[in-house]
């Protein structure tokens, strides 16, 4: 009983944790993890785990880390979707450990059981853990760096940092603000510590400074390279007018897919405490801040998967105030959260309208139907490299599956393409072309389930 009371919520986090493991360790890879995952990977498999350099086509400017770790995992245990998806068990399990860890810290422990709920509810962490995500380690190393701070675990910090600044560019943006938060806090609290503190996350800084600078050597470019498929997300809005409209977006990404009820929640319980009785309130500014300095400025920057640092580092504010104010009925409030936040999961935009499907569970109907169209395709000896379709069905079939089949959908191309595949979580299929499809196309195969259906057309 006393062991249960000590550890029993953060065995139930470890068991669903390896439930959902489990239970999505047959789905293939999927939107950008198919390029940060399984190629990336693929290269240093077949290549060697040695270098840091990946070729142009597949780098995307980040240490290429997470590759690197997937590969060596393959090379262990087996190049297969089970090994893959249970290579991220452990970062789910270290997500878990700190994010009630830091729930303790800030409230008790029969109150940190919250946190792990309205993580577990929350659409952009869920659609996130069922993939072979960087995203995921990021969270697992940004939440080891808070919960060392607040502790003053310096080692831990220290370890959370260096995970943090090689998984990404983003997990250096994120280690930037942990460390002005330190220096800000420690001010406000009139303590002498960061310094102290600080130097502990400098190596992080300093070998993600080194990685980028060997980069810069190596190849002479920094993030992305006029050549490369992702250079039109990194170019610069052009005008007032884009910019403004960019911001718009960015605080749509704040709130979509029920996300909103994190913000009206803050906002709630500001009403009746105070903001200045938080830790983390500075941190969630900064993070808010230093994102919208590098996001919006940029045209395709705007991917869901980018805010869940801001959603996981908001949702501990609301839990930490909610804890200390007033407000009455607060199991009752968090119980309305959370499924305002499952909701978020069947959230579907009209077609022709991007939406972030890595960032929900909406996408899982996907592989299903995904698996299908390629049985109808082989089964009437159809190409698949003469069909056109879109990302991210426009990937190397062994790059999704790990299968060893090298053929790849075509980029369509509506005005030579015999055959196209068409499926609602591709982005790139705007409505004149949708308008089109239905019009002047015939579906030779059709299928649906849930939100989604995939379409295989043959021209007229």
């Amino acid at each position: 009983m006393r062991f249960f009371q000590q550890y029993g919520t953060f065995a139930i986090g470890v068991l669903i944790s390896f439930v959902v493991t489990l239970y999505v360790s047959s789905f293939p890879f999927f939107w950008d993890t198919i390029q940060l995952g399984s190629k990336h990977a693929n290269w240093f498999y077949t290549q060697g785990l040695h270098g840091f350099l990946l070729p142009n086509s597949l780098d995307s400017g980040h240490c290429p880390i997470f590759g690197l770790y997937l590969a060596a995992v393959w090379i262990v245990f087996g190049k297969t979707l089970v090994v893959s998806h249970f290579a991220m068990l452990p970062f789910l399990i270290t997500i878990v450990y700190f994010f009630l860890s830091i729930g303790r810290h800030l409230t008790d422990r029969r109150f940190s059981g919250f946190f792990l709920l309205l993580l577990f509810c929350n659409p952009y962490f869920l659609g996130q853990v069922i993939l072979v995500s960087p995203d995921i380690v990021l969270l697992a190393f940004m939440l080891m760096c808070i919960d060392a701070a607040l502790r003053l675990n310096r080692w831990q910090l220290l370890f959370g940092a260096i995970g943090l600044s090689l998984i990404s560019q983003r997990g250096l943006i994120v280690l930037c603000a942990l460390g002005v938060w330190i220096i800000i806090i420690d001010y406000l609290d009139s303590n002498k510590t960061a310094i102290a503190k600080i130097k502990f996350i400098i190596p992080g800084l300093l070998l993600a400074s080194a990685y980028q600078l060997y980069h810069y050597l190596s190849k002479g470019w920094l993030g992305y390279h006029d050549g490369s498929p992702w250079a039109d997300s990194f170019q610069t809005v052009d005008s007032m007018y884009k910019l403004v409209k960019q911001g718009g977006i960015f605080i749509w990404r704040l709130g979509d897919h029920g996300n909103f009820a994190i913000w009206i929640g803050l906002i709630a319980v500001a009403a009746r405490g105070r903001l200045r009785d938080s830790k983390i309130i500075v941190l969630l500014v900064l993070l808010v801040l230093a994102f919208a300095f590098v996001i919006i400025p940029k045209v395709g920057l705007l991917n869901h998967r980018y805010f869940l640092p801001i959603i996981v580092v908001a949702t501990i504010v609301l839990l930490e105030m909610l804890y200390k104010s007033s407000i009455r009925y607060k199991r009752q409030f968090i119980y309305g959260l959370g499924l305002i936040l499952i909701t978020g999961n069947l959230w579907t935009y009209p077609e022709g309208v991007a939406q972030g499907w890595d960032s929900t569970l909406s996408h899982v109907p996907y592989y299903e139907l995904f698996d299908d169209a390629l049985i109808y395709i082989n089964d009437h000896n159809i190409a698949i490299d003469e069909v056109g379709s879109a990302f991210p069905a426009n990937n190397k079939i062994s790059d999704i599956y790990l299968n060893g089949i090298d053929l790849a959908f075509k980029p369509f191309n509506l005005e030579s393409d015999k055959y196209i595949l068409y499926a609602t979580i591709m982005n790139d299929f705007e409505s004149e072309h949708l308008f089109e499809l239905d019009n002047l196309w015939k579906p030779i195969f059709k299928k649906e389930k849930g939100n989604i259906n995939i379409i295989l057309f043959e021209r007229k």
